[in-house]
Parts: structure tokens; C-alpha cells; sequence
């Protein structure tokens, strides 16, 4: 079990991470005003439902993103590359066989990792700021 205790910014940036990230079930403990994060086939998840079930209105839990949304969000990205050249061969990228990684070979072909990183980290940001409000946290 890992939890975190943390201020406004690091909330915000803990349940944009958390989002972003589906190999972890994700919940916010409204008592303790903590994120924890646990892997179902860990030898604690056991115990982290049985805290979770036997007190349901403390817990909210956090959905990650699915492929589709990843996949919606490399496209909005490609949309607004304002390189032509590297926004057509992204967008190739998202046509064809395997998209995931050769949009991710792509990037890196045009020096545009960072970007896309920081385009993620704001976008998860974005979305963890209305689910915060969405649950008055």
C-alpha cells in the first residue's frame, strides 16, 4: 500500500499521475485527504479492499484513463503540433499498424518527447482540477 499525504499542488499532481496510470487501482481517502494506490495482485491488496469496503464513503476512487483516451489524446496532440512535416508523419502514425509505439518513435524522430510530456502532465493536470471540484475536494 502506498500512501501520500500532500499539499493543493501536490494533490493536483498526484491524481494527474494517478490518472494517467492504469497498472494501479487509484483512491482518494476524503478523511485523511490521502491518495492511495495499490496493485490488485499485490500481497496487500487484500487488505486495501477490506479498508476500502468497510468504510465506502471515505473512499473515491480514481479511473485511469483507457487506451481510447490515450489514443483521443495523441490525436488532439497531433492536431496542434505546429510543425507540418512531424503533425502529418504523427498523424501517419496514429493510421497505422502498432500506433502507440510508432507515434512514441515519431516523436522522438522529431525532438518532440518533451513536448508531448508536458502536453500529457498539463492535460491529466487539467483533468485532475475538475475532478477535484466534480467531488468539492
Amino acid at each position: 500500500m502506498e500512501e501520500h499525504t500532500i499539499n493543493a499542488d501536490q494533490l493536483i499532481k498526484s491524481i494527474a499521475q494517478a490518472m494517467g496510470d492504469d497498472r494501479f487501482v487509484h483512491f482518494f481517502d476524503l478523511e485523511k485527504n490521502e491518495l492511495l494506490s495499490f496493485d490488485e495482485d499485490s500481497a496487500d491488496a487484500d487488505e486495501n479492499w477490506e479498508t476500502i469496503e468497510q468504510a465506502p464513503d471515505q473512499f473515491l476512487q480514481l479511473v485511469a484513463d483507457t487506451q481510447h483516451h490515450a489514443y483521443q489524446m495523441m490525436r488532439t496532440y497531433t492536431d496542434q503540433v505546429d510543425d507540418l512535416e512531424a503533425s502529418a508523419y504523427l498523424d501517419e502514425a496514429l493510421r497505422g499498424d502498432a500506433p502507440f509505439a510508432v507515434f512514441k518513435q515519431t516523436l522522438r524522430t522529431h525532438n518532440l518527447m518533451n513536448n508531448w510530456h508536458d502536453y500529457k502532465r498539463q492535460h491529466f493536470e487539467a483533468k485532475a482540477k475538475e475532478w477535484l471540484e466534480l467531488n468539492a475536494i
